[in-house]
C-alpha cells in the first residue's frame, strides 16, 4: 500500500492472510512497509508466482437443473452441493433449480432461472438426473417412496419429461448438456442407445454421459463430476478431453464404472458415440473382465492376482494375452477379437475405446462370440505358445469361413 492509502497493482505481490489474522483489528504490514524500516515478524504467505496464479473471474454462468428419483433424493442433494461448492470457490455463479421427476419445467420456472443469471452475460446449461435402470431397457420414473408406487418409462419418455419445456433455455446456451446418473442395466438393451441418441440428435444439446456399469454405487460416480465441472464451465476446456481426464485420473471412478459418451461439436453435427472402459491387461485386457483367480484354480490364497506374461498378434486381428496365477501358476491364456475396440494409453493407465457402429446403430462387440479363455495346468513344466494359425474366437472362424 503507498503512503496515500491506494494499491499500485503493478507493484505488489498477490498475498495470503493466515485466517486467525482477518477481522482480528490487527495492523496489516504490506509487502512494501515491510521492505523499509525497523525489521518486523511476516505473519502472512506472499505468493511469488502472483502474476500466474492469480485467479480470473469466470465470464459466464451455469443454469443447473437436477431431476431426481424420490428415493435418491439425499444423493441429488449431496452432488447438488458439491457442484455449487466446487464453483462458488471460483467465484462461477450458478442458478440452481432442483425437482423431482414426476415435476415438469413451467415457464414461470425458467423465467425464474432467467432472473437467477445475468441477461447481458453468456450462460451454459447442465441438466442431471438421479435414477434407477431397468435391465434391458429403461428409466424409474418414480419410486416406492411416491404415492404410485414404482413406475417405469422409456429412456424417450424419461428425457422428454426432463428436457422438453427447457428448449428455449437450451437454444440460448452456449452449451446444453446432460449428465445421467443411473446404472447402466438398460444400455445393452436392444434399441437403447438407438433411442436415447434419436432423441437428442434434433434437439439443442452437445452431450449426453452416462455411467456403463450394471450396479452403481453413486458417491464412486458423482465424485468426478465436480472437477469435471470445473473443467468445463470455469476453464472452458473441451468436453471429451475433459471427461477422460477426470475418469482416467481417478482410480475409484475408473475402477468403478465405465462410461457411455455421446458428444458433438455443434448442433449442425451427428454425434460421435463411445464407450470407455478402463483395462489394465493383468484384470480387464481390452475392457473384458478376467475370472476371478480362486474360481480358475480352487487356492485359497485370496490375495492371488494375474500377471501378464506376454502379449502377441493372433489370428488375423485377434488378440492373444498370456497370464499367470501368482498363486500356483496355472495359466490362462485369452483370444480377444477387438473388432470396433481399441486400446489407448491416457494420464498414466490403460482405457479401451469402442465405437459406436452409425450403420447399425449399435455397440457390436459381444463377449460370446469374441472372446475365448483356455486354462493350462500348474503341473506342466512348460507351458507351449497357443497355436495361432487358426482363429480361437467364434467370430473369428466366422469372419474365416465367409
Amino acid at each position: 500500500m503507498d503512503p496515500e492509502g491506494t494499491v499500485n497493482e503493478a507493484n505488489q505481490a498477490c498475498v495470503t492472510i493466515s485466517p486467525e489474522m482477518q477481522n482480528a483489528n490487527r495492523v496489516f504490514h504490506c509487502p512494501r512497509c515491510l521492505s523499509e524500516g525497523e525489521p518486523r515478524k511476516i505473519d502472512y504467505v506472499i505468493n511469488r508466482g502472483a502474476r500466474m496464479t492469480m485467479r480470473l473471474a469466470s465470464k459466464t454462468s451455469l443454469a443447473l437443473i437436477v431431476y431426481y428419483l424420490q428415493s435418491l433424493k439425499d444423493s441429488a442433494e449431496a452432488l447438488t452441493q458439491q457442484l455449487q461448492s466446487s464453483l462458488a470457490a471460483l467465484e462461477v455463479n450458478v442458478a440452481l433449480t432442483m425437482n423431482i421427476l414426476t415435476s415438469t419445467m413451467h415457464e414461470a420456472e425458467a423465467s425464474e432461472i432467467h432472473e437467477q443469471l445475468s441477461r447481458d452475460d453468456p450462460y451454459h446449461l447442465a441438466v442431471i438426473f438421479i435414477t434407477e435402470s431397468q435391465p434391458g431397457g429403461g428409466w424409474w420414473y418414480t419410486s416406492e417412496k411416491d404415492r404410485r408406487g414404482k413406475v417405469q418409462i422409456s429412456e424417450q419418455t424419461l428425457l422428454e419429461s426432463c428436457l422438453g419445456d427447457l428448449r428455449p433455455l437450451a437454444e440460448s446456451a452456449i452449451t446444453a448438456r446432460v449428465f445421467g446418473v443411473a446404472c447402466g442395466m438398460n444400455l445393452p438393451g436392444e434399441g437403447v442407445i438407438k433411442e436415447i441418441h434419436d432423441y437428442l440428435y434434433p434437439r439443442p444439446y452437445l452431450s449426453i454421459l452416462l455411467p456403463s456399469v450394471y450396479s452403481l454405487t453413486v458417491p464412486d460416480y458423482t465424485n468426478i463430476l465436480p472437477e469435471l465441472f470445473v473443467h468445463l464451465y470455469y476453464f472452458g476446456a473441451p468436453f471429451r478431453a475433459s471427461i477422460l481426464r477426470v475418469w482416467a485420473v481417478d482410480r475409484e471412478a475408473r475402477a468403478h464404472t465405465g462410461i457411455v459418451l455421446m458428444d458433438r461439436t455443434d448442433c449442425k453435427h451427428a454425434f460421435r458415440v463411445s464407450k470407455f472402459i478402463h483395462s489394465p491387461t493383468n484384470r480387464r485386457p481390452f475392457g473384458v473382465d478376467l475370472p476371478e483367480p480362486t474360481t480358475v484354480c480352487g487356492c485359497q490364497d485370496y490375495d492371488a492376482r494375474w500377471k501378464v506374461v506376454k502379449r502377441m498378434d493372433g489370428f488375423q486381428d485377434e488378440k492373444v494375452v498370456i497370464l499367470k496365477l501368482t498363486c500356483c501358476q496355472t495359466q490362462l491364456q485369452v483370444a480377444i477379437k477387438p473388432g470396433q475396440r481399441q486400446e489407448l494409453t491416457m494420464h498414466g493407465t490403460t482405457v479401451t475405446e469402442e465405437v459406436w457402429n452409425i450403420e447399425s446403430m449399435s455397440f457390436e462387440f459381444n463377449e460370446f462370440d469374441m472372446v475365448a479363455m483356455r486354462t493350462s495346468s500348474p503341473q506342466v513344466s512348460v507351458n507351449p505358445n497357443p497355436a495361432l494359425h487358426a482363429p480361437w474366437t467364434h467370430a473369428g472362424r466366422k469372419a474365416q469361413n465367409n
